[in-house]
């Protein structure tokens, strides 16, 4: 459930293994809301499931270490959020409209 009493079609540990008819395996994984991990490998390798859901787990806890680690977004005046890399510089033609 998602807390308000609705159903969740997939929790963190959703995931797939979808076994492909080219000989090889696609491993997918919710990292976060908006990330997910791919991972394309030989079916006949041989896959040590633990290392990899270890390898996951790392790759996980990294992002979340980013995420922690990353400053709030800018808020312009108007409410709206700022998601450009260049919010605090200005061009040629903001200096001219001032």
């Amino acid at each position: 459930e998602d807390g308000g009493g609705g159903l969740v079609p997939y929790d963190s540990k959703s995931g797939a293994v979808i076994r492909m008819e080219n000989n090889y395996i696609l491993f997918l994984r919710e990292v976060d809301t908006y990330l997910a991990l791919v991972c394309l490998m030989r079916s006949d390798a041989n896959v040590n499931t633990g290392l990899l859901e270890y390898n996951f787990a790392c790759f996980k806890k990294a992002v979340a270490e980013l995420k922690a680690r990353r400053p709030p977004p800018l808020r312009s005046k108007l409410g709206s959020t700022i998601t450009s890399s260049r919010a605090g510089t200005r061009t040629k033609e903001d200096k001219k409209q001032r």
